[in-house]
C-alpha cells in the first residue's frame, strides 16, 4: 500500500500489485510518483480522487524490476524524472511532461572529471541502487546540479568488498547521455 493525501484532512490509500519502493511528490503540480518494484512508475494526482496512472512500465528492456529510487531534476531546459532501474543497475531519465525516455545510463567506475584518478584510487561503478536524489541548483563545482546515487555494492582497489557509499555525478555528465532534447 501507499498512502497519499487528497485535499485537506483527507487520507487516501492506493494499493499496488507489488511492493512500492521510492516515491517523490512534485509540488508544482500536486503529483505523487511511486516506484513499484515489478510494475513501474505510477503518477497519482493528489488534487483529485482519480486512480493512479501508469507513467512508465517495467518492460525488462528499459525499466527493469526492481524500480527503486525516484527524483525530479528541474533545470533551465526542463524537468526530468530519474528512476533507479535496480534490476540491471541502470538509471532511466524521462521527460516529465510526456513520459518519453530521454536516456538509459549506468555509472561506470571512475565517473566524473577526475575519472582516471578515481579508477586508480579504486572508485568502482554503481550497482544495486536503492535511493537517489537530484538537484538543479548550482553547487561549487557543479553549475547545473548533481545526481546522488546510493551504491549497494563496493569493491576497493584490491577487489575486496567495501562498505556501501554514495556517488556524486555532475548533472552535465547525465545530460550528455540524453538522445533527445529535455
Amino acid at each position: 500500500h501507499a498512502w497519499g493525501g487528497v485535499g485537506k484532512g483527507h487520507l487516501a490509500c492506493y494499493t499496488y500489485k507489488s511492493q512500492p519502493e521510492g516515491c517523490f511528490v512534485y509540488k508544482q503540480n500536486g503529483h505523487l510518483f511511486v516506484g513499484v518494484q515489478t510494475t513501474g512508475i505510477w503518477r497519482v494526482d493528489l488534487n483529485s480522487d482519480s486512480a493512479p496512472q501508469l507513467f512508465a512500465s517495467v518492460d525488462d528492456a528499459v525499466l527493469v524490476a526492481d524500480v527503486e529510487g525516484l527524483d525530479i531534476y528541474t533545470g533551465d531546459r526542463g524537468r526530468v524524472l530519474i528512476a533507479s532501474s535496480q534490476g540491471d543497475s541502470t538509471f532511466v531519465a524521462y521527460n516529465l511532461a510526456t513520459a518519453e525516455v530521454l536516456a538509459k545510463f549506468s555509472v561506470p567506475p571512475g565517473t566524473g572529471a577526475e575519472s582516471e584518478a578515481a579508477v586508480d584510487a579504486g572508485v568502482d561503478g554503481v550497482q544495486d541502487t536503492d535511493g537517489i536524489a537530484v538537484t538543479g541548483a548550482a553547487l561549487a563545482d557543479y553549475p547545473e546540479g548533481i545526481l546522488v546515487v546510493q551504491d549497494g555494492f563496493n569493491t576497493n582497489s584490491n577487489g575486496s568488498s567495501a562498505n556501501q557509499n554514495f556517488k556524486l555525478i555532475d548533472w552535465r555528465d547525465v545530460a550528455a547521455t540524453f538522445s533527445i532534447e529535455q
